[in-house]
């Protein structure tokens, strides 16, 4: 075939134009899609494990090592990678071929669902496959403010990034989740002859909207609710834990010290030294 095209330059020419033709063609008309960060299938899949309160020796006995025995079977596992803190239990897995996520994602979540034996504490599994997205710009936000009013000014920054057109994400770090506390020391438990699990049945029975059916009427159907979910410190101390014979109630705020604040995990980030917030555009 070389030595065809070397006797003939014409036919070498007008394959050479032709070749260059459909090149300019094909780069005008957008069918080679030109993307500086490309869509790339996400090859790493997350087993999170939520256990508030635990040490992590106890999330790694209990949740993480029974994972990693449970998943060392599956087809198609290039990589474990876990982490157990005092919140909870994280695996990461990287996987050979993204195209077979899906099936591996579903045996993922049948041999995670027949592990028998969670802690009581421990919250459902989340299983899922992590998106891939590409960080084109961090934001760092620093002032001489409270923790609170920091994070409420991130948000809202983070918020008017997000709506701006060609973003996709935008991610707030650098601060702790919000977190409700409630401390009840044990002399006040036998004081009043509670048990935490009778605390616990207060909470989840009085701090929640509960819907009361429809009634209906002449003039239409009137939908009936109580509106007692809880979203605040205040909120929760107002909870009724026992009413007494004489028709007095205890409410949680009178036995329990509550804290409503952030996560007690210790995070400092600083920018020149004031205390700061980042803010990940994707």
């Amino acid at each position: 075939m070389i030595s065809w095209f070397a006797r003939n330059s014409v036919a070498a020419n007008l394959m050479m134009l032709a070749i260059m033709g459909l090149g300019l063609w094909t780069l005008l008309t957008g069918r080679i899609p030109l993307e500086v960060f490309p869509d790339m299938p996400s090859r790493f899949l997350s087993i999170n494990v939520p256990y508030p309160g635990a040490t992590p020796e106890e999330v790694e006995e209990t949740i993480v090592l029974r994972i990693e025995e449970a998943i060392q079977q599956v087809t198609g596992i290039k990589r474990i990678v876990s982490t157990a803190s005092s919140s909870g239990g994280m695996v990461m897995i990287e996987i050979n071929d993204a195209k077979q996520a899906r099936d591996i994602l579903d045996e993922l979540k049948i041999r995670v669902d027949a592990i028998p034996n969670f802690p009581t504490l421990a919250e459902r599994p989340i299983i899922q496959q992590d998106d891939h997205l590409d960080s084109v710009i961090s934001v760092m936000l620093a002032a001489d403010m409270a923790e609170r009013d920091l994070r409420r000014l991130g948000e809202q920054i983070r918020d008017e990034i997000a709506s701006l057109p060609g973003i996709s994400h935008a991610n707030l770090s650098g601060v702790r989740p919000y977190e409700i506390s409630i401390e009840i020391p044990e002399a006040t438990l036998r004081k009043y002859g509670l048990t935490l699990d009778q605390i616990s049945a207060a909470i989840r029975g009085s701090a929640i909207d509960l819907p009361a059916g429809v009634v209906q009427t002449e003039a239409g159907d009137v939908s009936i609710r109580t509106r007692g979910r809880a979203y605040s410190g205040a909120d929760y101390a107002r909870v009724v834990i026992l009413t007494r014979p004489d028709g007095t109630k205890l409410t949680l705020g009178e036995v329990a010290k509550i804290a409503d604040g952030f996560n007690e995990n210790l995070l400092i980030s600083r920018l020149d030294g004031k205390r700061c917030v980042s803010i990940t555009v994707m």
